[in-house]
């Protein structure tokens, strides 16, 4: 997965500007609450393609803990995983940073305990002390925009290429196979049985590549280095709960396993995808009823795609606004191209100045929430 420019979202969101995703909010919500029953630790994925809507998704559930229900969940963690990775080092290290400044930690004790340490064990540091912090608490985490390794594009390189010669070699054999056994049951159920075990050498590959996201349910060990996995710093047992959302389906099971995902389609209904549309116009921009189904294709369903349609729109000079039709006749809707400036879900337009960290609203100790 490319991701030439960095992102960040925040937790932040108008829900009355939220449209259409009243069935999938019910749906994570349920799957969250499962952990809340039992106390034991769950994590879930929201996958989909880019602007289907799993940050804006993840928003409101978290809003809605934050504000409706604020004692279901405390502390409340969102960490964009994709915005500046080397922020403070390294991917792994900027991660549990930003945890640890979301629970209040300042930057000059965090450092100091990166400090303490030898270099090769700053990351076991940071992932003890998040852990300290965590521990005995109801969490929720949310880890937005989860995306593969960038520092270990190298080995996996080299290990698609590895795949790839034993996969030269497989089909070489198969078709000498075929040639002296051509029509031989036996060959058939040898080929399954090849296709079957060159997928789990995939896998394998794929979960030794993101070893350090992988199972985020596993407790630590005390033949296990605190550094080795992510899962280590989050406690289990009290009720935890992490949140990812990813447009890799391959990492988010990875992460937190297949029957714990859920995939966010595009919207169906027309009048979503408008009311998406209209929230960015002035009145006069906003889309006619009979113009809505011809949007809906427009736009894919993305309600990103309908968000920036809808912020282009509102920036057009008035001249062109005199036509009757937000968006043109229906012939013109049709023709119209499909391609849109779209930025990442969640992000805002922000210059370096705006550079800041999002704060959690709460302390580690579970004080007075703070405005972002």
């Amino acid at each position: 997965m490319s991701h030439n420019s960095y992102r960040r979202s925040s937790r932040l969101v108008d829900a009355k500007k939220v449209h259409g995703f009243d069935t999938q909010l019910i749906s994570l919500e349920k799957m969250v609450q499962q952990s809340q029953s039992s106390d034991q630790f769950k994590a879930v994925a929201i996958v989909g393609k880019r602007g289907v809507g799993k940050t804006t998704l993840c928003q409101v559930l978290f809003n809605k803990y934050s504000e409706v229900q604020p004692a279901n969940f405390l502390p409340r963690i969102w960490v964009c995983m994709s915005w500046k990775p080397t922020e403070y080092g390294d991917r792994k290290t900027t991660t549990v940073w930003r945890m640890l400044t979301c629970l209040g930690v300042d930057d000059k004790t965090i450092q100091s305990i990166s400090d303490s340490v030898p270099e090769a064990d700053r990351l076991s540091s940071l992932l003890y002390a998040l852990h300290l912090q965590l521990t005995g608490k109801k969490y929720l985490i949310v880890l937005d925009d989860a995306i593969e390794e960038g520092d270990d594009a190298d080995k996996k390189k080299k290990g698609d290429d590895a795949i790839k010669e034993g996969d030269d070699a497989d089909q070489k054999k198969k078709k000498g196979d075929d040639a002296i056994k051509e029509g031989d049951d036996a060959d058939q159920k040898k080929e399954e049985g090849n296709d079957s075990d060159k997928k789990k050498k995939k896998a394998d590959a794929f979960k030794e590549r993101n070893k350090w996201l992988a199972d985020l349910d596993s407790p630590i060990t005390e033949k296990e280095k605190w550094g080795k996995c992510l899962a280590f710093g989050l406690p289990k047992g009290h009720g935890g709960t992490v949140i990812v959302t990813s447009r890799d389906e391959n990492l988010a099971k990875v992460m937190v396993g297949e029957k714990n995902l859920l995939h966010l389609r595009p919207l169906l209904d027309p009048k979503s995808c408008a009311s998406i549309f209209n929230d960015h116009v002035k009145d006069e921009q906003k889309l006619k009823n009979d113009l809505e189904k011809e949007f809906l294709k427009k736009c894919a369903g993305l309600p990103l795609a309908a968000t920036m349609m809808g912020k282009i729109k509102s920036e057009e000079p008035e001249e062109k606004n005199k036509t009757g039709s937000p968006t043109g006749s229906k012939e013109e809707l049709k023709n119209e191209t499909a391609e849109q400036k779209a930025q990442p879900e969640g992000e805002d337009a922000r210059s370096p100045k705006d550079d800041v960290k999002i704060k959690s609203e709460e302390d580690p100790g579970g004080a007075n929430p703070k405005n972002n």
